[in-house]
């Protein structure tokens, strides 16, 4: 029995070889050498002659998906892997071996994560992170990630504040998420959308130390849109802007300047005309005006 046994497991075996050659004999032509270039100064051996199309190998692996992109994804690295050095290489078959693997295999979490830092372009890096949002729908890192895209090498504050608030709102995050979106907000000029966000993780966590400090982020942020109606209310009365807050009292649009409640000063940022704080990490004061009430 167990001879016969042994016998049929054998044949299953050879079946399914058989059965998977024509994936590949497709393969070959997907992983072949380029030989054209060979003379050439960087010889191209890793890559791609072509990319089939994701329904033309899931056809052809006859249910090996999975495997399939096992395969795309070692391409992908490999070809990464051997331009690497080369000063100027545009990597265009990169975004097409990551989106491919992905379409064979959506749940492949590993090339959304790590392919997403291979692309040489950040906006192919954000739609391939935006790829694995729709089949990971309730994991932080991906809009986190998104958002830090946009923050780092676009400047787009409100973008970014926009995705760390989306990543806030899901199981697991920590509590710099929620902070680092109040902040991207309010460097954007989005004071609302700020404390939208500041509100919901207090009315959630269930951390003293944590409530205690947002807390203080909401007033401040409270007081600098306050503070932000009435420069803008000056601006429209007398035609410019007030060059400090102490303006304000002067005029009487407000009697005293509120305390900082993190121990710093409120200023005005002569570029953008906006109320800011000396906390705030991402400002910077204005020299010589350390005093509370001077900005």
């Amino acid at each position: 029995m167990r001879g016969n046994h042994g016998d049929k497991k054998f044949k299953i075996r050879a079946l399914t070889l058989l059965c998977f050659l024509p994936v590949l004999l497709l393969l070959s032509v997907f992983f072949n050498v380029r030989l054209t270039t060979i003379k050439q100064s960087y010889p191209s051996f890793t890559d791609p002659v072509f990319l089939p199309s994701a329904e033309a190998l899931r056809l052809a692996s006859l249910n090996f998906e999975g495997l399939t992109a096992d395969l795309v994804w070692i391409k992908g690295a490999i070809y990464f892997g051997s331009h690497y050095r080369q000063r100027g290489f545009r990597f265009q078959w990169m975004e097409g071996l990551l989106n491919l693997a992905t379409d064979l295999d959506p749940m492949y979490y590993d090339v959304y994560w790590y392919g997403s830092s291979l692309l040489p372009e950040v906006h192919q890096s954000i739609r391939l992170l935006e790829k694995g949002m729709k089949y990971f729908p309730n994991d932080w890192k991906f809009p986190e990630m998104i958002g830090f895209n946009y923050q780092y090498y676009l400047n787009d504050y409100k973008s970014a504040g926009k995705y760390y608030e989306i990543a806030s709102t899901k199981p697991g995050h920590p509590p710099f998420v929620p902070s680092l979106a109040s902040r991207f907000y309010t460097q954007a000029g989005e004071l609302d959308a700020a404390i939208r966000v500041l509100k919901n993780f207090y009315n959630t966590t269930k951390r003293w130390d944590l409530k205690q400090e947002f807390g203080l982020r909401i007033v401040q942020l409270q007081q600098i849109k306050h503070l932000q109606a009435l420069v803008d209310r000056y601006h429209q009365i007398f035609g410019h802007y007030p060059k400090t807050l102490q303006t304000l009292t002067r005029e009487g649009l407000i009697e005293t300047l509120p305390k900082e409640p993190f121990g710093g000063y409120y200023f005005i940022d002569p570029h953008d005309h906006r109320v800011k704080s000396s906390t705030d990490p991402l400002t910077t004061p204005p020299k010589g005006r350390r005093r509370h009430g001077q900005g």
